[in-house]
């Protein structure tokens, strides 16, 4: 009858062990298999085998030599009848075998297509209550693909502690009070409430953007009048690096949207960006303007949305969404 194999590797240890255990005890050797299993260990080098019986501990039990006790071992091992290893060698007290991959792959894949997803899982004895947040990008604009990289480690993190046993929540912390959802509202307000005209994420991200590009170009400018007046030609240089690579993405953020963006640099000309930002996020943590606490929350919803449709196609799913 076959014997069912669940754990490939322990069961070549205890075969070496059994094996050993038979020679030894033939030879009027007084030792426990147990006691021999527990002795095998791992070489240090990979070339020296795959497992390693240490025999130094076992001669000075049985009161002979280690070579002895060795070279009887060698003389009645019956690798033919050991198929789990392939061969063996001696490297000073120690016998080393080679695990026989043919055997042990054949014996993996056996017991993979008999047990399935189930292999290699040992569950808790005391399952813990444990919440794993992760992703929580900022509702602005849509998952780049570093937010792809968190949420699928948080997933994955997820269902390995689910699959261990233990009660797992996954949340999203939503930042809507930060500088950059108000930025977004300011942009969004600026335009007049305008509902999305396609993917939420997407389409609020455009504004998000050419709202925020247009307060660094503007920002970049007044630095440059104060260089001018300072008569400072490295920092002017320096800004002037700057302000060109924030009218490139001006311009790109056109080509994508050109009556949307335009329609913002000609609103928000002359205003004081700064202050009206700070007043967006001071109103909506303090609830001061109801206009400005539905637009933010509006806001979020949608582009939350968006978020919720990407990660479906991940398979990612939370179970609570954290408003801060």
């Amino acid at each position: 009858m076959k014997v069912i194999v669940e754990d490939v590797y322990d069961h070549i240890l205890r075969e070496i062990a059994n094996s050993t255990w038979n020679i030894w005890s033939k030879a009027g050797f007084e030792v426990s298999m147990n006691d021999i299993y527990e002795s095998l260990e791992e070489p240090p080098l990979e070339k020296f085998g795959d497992i390693a019986l240490p025999t130094f501990r076992f001669s000075k039990k049985f009161k002979v030599n280690y070579k002895e006790l060795i070279s009887k071992t060698l003389r009645e091992l019956d690798l033919r009848r050991l198929s789990v290893i392939s061969r063996v060698n001696v490297i000073g007290g120690y016998i080393n075998f080679f695990i026989n991959e043919e055997y042990a792959a054949k014996e993996l894949f056996q017991i993979i297509s008999n047990i399935g997803y189930s292999y290699g899982l040992k569950t808790v004895e005391k399952p813990l209550r444990i919440v794993v947040e992760h992703t929580s990008a900022n509702p602005v604009h849509p998952l780049h693909i570093g937010h792809g990289r968190n949420a699928v480690l948080g997933d994955v993190l997820s269902r390995i502690l689910t699959r261990r046993g233990h009660k797992v929540i996954k949340r999203f912390y939503i930042n809507d009070m930060g500088r950059q959802v108000a930025i977004l509202a300011y942009g969004c307000l600026t335009l007049g409430n305008l509902r999305p005209t396609s993917k939420p994420d997407h389409f609020y991200g455009l504004i998000y953007s050419a709202t925020n590009a247009i307060i660094e170009i503007d920002r970049l400018k007044r630095e440059l009048e104060r260089a001018k007046k300072k008569g400072d030609y490295v920092e002017m240089e320096r800004i002037n690096s700057e302000l060109l690579d924030w009218l490139n993405v001006l311009a790109e953020l056109k080509s994508k949207n050109y009556e949307l963006v335009m329609t913002l640099v000609e609103k928000l000309k002359g205003k004081d960006h700064e202050k009206e930002v700070q007043r967006i996020m001071e109103t909506y943590e303090k609830r001061l303007d109801e206009n400005i606490v539905r637009t933010v929350r509006s806001i979020c919803t949608d582009v939350i949305e968006g978020f919720k449709e990407t990660l479906d196609k991940m398979g990612i799913e939370f179970d609570f969404w954290d408003w801060e």
